[in-house]
């Protein structure tokens, strides 16, 4: 495991792209309050801008982007970190939640 923030991630020369190859494993900084804290933060700015705007239609879609970037991104990734990182991503997994 190695330390950084969402910041580390780059610095550890890893992607911030969903489902290219990682080289290591980030677990300090954002990372260990939140497995997901990119994704936190871009499901509050989406809300954020939605009431901003003063549009309803996305504040009623919120949960099902939610449920999408779940599905289609959080579920795939989480599956590729076990394999690729093995019990330090299970233990990593069991003691950090996914949102906050």
């Amino acid at each position: 495991m190695t330390s950084g923030g969402v910041f580390g991630v780059i610095r550890h020369r890893t992607t911030i792209v969903p489902h290219h190859r990682v080289a290591s494993l980030v677990t300090t900084g954002a990372y260990r309050l939140s497995r997901n804290p990119m994704y936190t933060g871009l499901a509050v700015i989406y809300l954020g801008v939605a009431l901003v705007i003063g549009s309803w239609w996305p504040v009623v879609l919120w949960p099902a982007v939610l449920l999408a970037v779940h599905r289609l991104v959080i579920r795939p990734e989480e599956r590729y970190l076990e394999q690729r990182f093995g019990p330090a991503y299970a233990e990593y997994r069991a003691r950090v939640r996914r949102w906050l």
